[in-house]
């Protein structure tokens, strides 16, 4: 990957979260992308940038649990089956396990237990499509890609999604492997982020929980 130290390089990311809420996390999650870890000299840059404090800066990542300050390894996941079970729940059925998200913007838990599917609760997101906007509730198991949508998505559409606890826009500047489509994060609670494709129909998803 590629290391991100220039001025140019931090503000290009900057801009492109703009002020929105969660703006701040989005781009320390994509400077971290690229350098595997948030280095010294690129938060002293986005400090700058923002107007933010080093102290402020530092507070927010090593509160954040999917932002860390130390060098990580190349692979975006290297967990066997066992590690993975150690770490996130199980559920009943082995070939699955739940995740329990949170949005990387407010770091509020992301499962709707108004609404369950098999026994689990749900992943509550909002939605927008041009002028529409609508709710969506994603099965919390790994692997399960069982969904529930107050308005029908037509295939093939890129979905903006959003925190329905602080309205910031899930965004980063991952793309889908499979359609070039931005893909969408949520903070694993036990450590880690999930990343999935925001077109509709396509199954592209990543599960990184770093070294």
């Amino acid at each position: 990957m590629k290391t991100i130290f220039s001025t140019e390089d931090i503000f290009r990311i900057s801009a492109a979260h703009g002020a929105s809420p969660g703006s701040l996390v989005a781009t320390l999650q994509d400077i971290q992308a690229a350098c595997n870890h948030l280095p010294k000299k690129a938060l002293e840059i986005l400090s700058r940038r923002t107007g933010h404090s080093l102290v402020d800066l530092y507070g927010l990542v090593t509160f954040h649990p999917a932002l860390t300050l130390e060098r990580r390894g190349a692979q975006q996941i290297s967990l066997c089956r066992q590690e993975i079970e150690r770490r996130v729940p199980l559920a009943e059925d082995p070939r699955f396990f739940r995740v329990n998200v949170a949005c990387p913007a407010c770091n509020r838990g992301l499962l709707s237990y108004d609404q369950r599917l098999d026994g689990h609760p749900m992943v509550l997101l909002h939605w927008t499509i041009r002028q529409r906007q609508g709710w969506l509730r994603l099965s919390s198991l790994w692997g399960d890609y069982r969904f529930a949508t107050e308005h029908p998505i037509a295939t093939h559409t890129i979905t903006q999604f959003s925190c329905p606890k602080c309205d910031a826009e899930l965004q980063s500047d991952w793309l889908c492997s499979r359609c070039d489509a931005p893909m969408i994060p949520l903070v694993v609670r036990s450590g880690g982020v999930i990343r999935f494709c925001s077109r509709q129909g396509c199954e592209e998803h990543m599960l990184d929980f770093g070294d």
